[in-house]
């Protein structure tokens, strides 16, 4: 298990380029994402990965993020129905901010 975190402040598509980065370089795969404890104020997450064998061919990362008061259940069967699997419902920080965050592959 390879993990590293990544800045709170960071936006979605950031983490996303973040993780993607890191899977090409490590031949590895994001497999989850989590929220780490505020220390002086400092939000950041850590995103752990699995290593793959190189000629693996790893899915595309999309993460969702889930609007407040939004529904994470239909954003799940719309990533379903696009033949996407879910591989984590997880609450971190994106801008700073807590937001829920659903990763597809």
């Amino acid at each position: 298990m390879i993990q590293f975190p990544i800045a709170g402040s960071a936006t979605l598509d950031e983490i996303r380029l973040t993780c993607g980065t890191t899977e090409n370089v490590e031949i590895c795969k994001l497999v989850h994402l989590r929220k780490l404890p505020v220390v002086n104020d400092r939000r950041r997450n850590m995103a752990s990965f699995a290593e793959v064998e190189i000629e693996d061919e790893v899915p595309d990362l999309v993460l969702v993020a889930v609007p407040k008061g939004g529904n994470a259940a239909s954003l799940i069967a719309d990533q379903l129905a696009k033949g996407r699997q879910l591989i984590f419902d997880e609450t971190i920080f994106v801008e700073n901010k807590d937001t829920e965050v659903l990763g597809f592959r």
